[in-house]
């Protein structure tokens, strides 16, 4: 029988893994540790994440094991890949909305960050999937995280920094993206492909 190495991870550290903040699936909580929390009503895509973040960020304690215990198989026609652009930006919303309610400045803080993260990805991605409407919409909101990122003076000086370079150079935050997972250029291939047979289908119907 195969040992199992448990491992203790500091709560900063664990809000860094990006499986651990985005997935609900593949662990165990302890039943105090997620006491009052709830799926956010209304969300179509990111209610997971955004339980994650919330559980992550009130549980100091938190560990990880070496072995493979769950596998998570994703389908192109899976329904988390076909939601319409409209349900990313709704998680923008939900994460400013906490922002406003919270009165702590570490949970203030912790969904601004994520309000900014999910923004700046909607950005990248509604470029390649969303209408001009929509992308619109979405500059909109993140131009709402940028000011209240200028007045809460939360977050700190280094990652303020990044956050206005990646918001006003768009090309900095794709190529830090692409860095990060190089198969997003197939993506991006493929969603211009995508985009150019709809259009040639559009152009046959009319």
């Amino acid at each position: 029988m195969k040992t199992v190495e448990v491992t203790a991870v500091p709560n900063a550290d664990a809000m860094k893994i990006g499986q651990l903040k985005s997935l609900v699936w593949g662990r165990l909580y302890k039943r105090s540790s997620i006491s009052g929390l709830r799926f956010e009503n209304g969300l179509k895509w990111g209610e997971d994440t955004f339980f994650s973040i919330c559980t992550l960020s009130n549980n100091p304690n938190i560990s990880l094991v070496d072995s493979e215990l769950y596998y998570y198989f994703q389908r192109e026609t899976s329904a988390t890949r076909i939601l319409p652009f409209s349900s990313k930006l709704a998680l923008v919303r939900c994460y400013l909305t906490y922002y406003g309610k919270s009165e702590s400045d570490t949970q203030r803080c912790l969904y601004l960050k994520q309000g900014l993260k999910q923004a700046l990805a909607c950005r990248y991605t509604g470029m390649f999937e969303a209408t001009g409407e929509k992308q619109h919409e979405c500059s909109m909101l993140l131009e709402q995280c940028k000011e209240k990122l200028r007045e809460s003076n939360i977050v700190g000086k280094k990652e303020t920094l990044v956050y206005n370079a990646f918001i006003l150079v768009p090309a900095l935050y794709r190529l830090f993206r692409i860095v990060d997972d190089p198969t997003l250029l197939q993506w991006e291939k493929n969603m211009k492909r995508k985009k150019k047979d709809n259009g040639t289908c559009m152009e046959v119907e009319n």
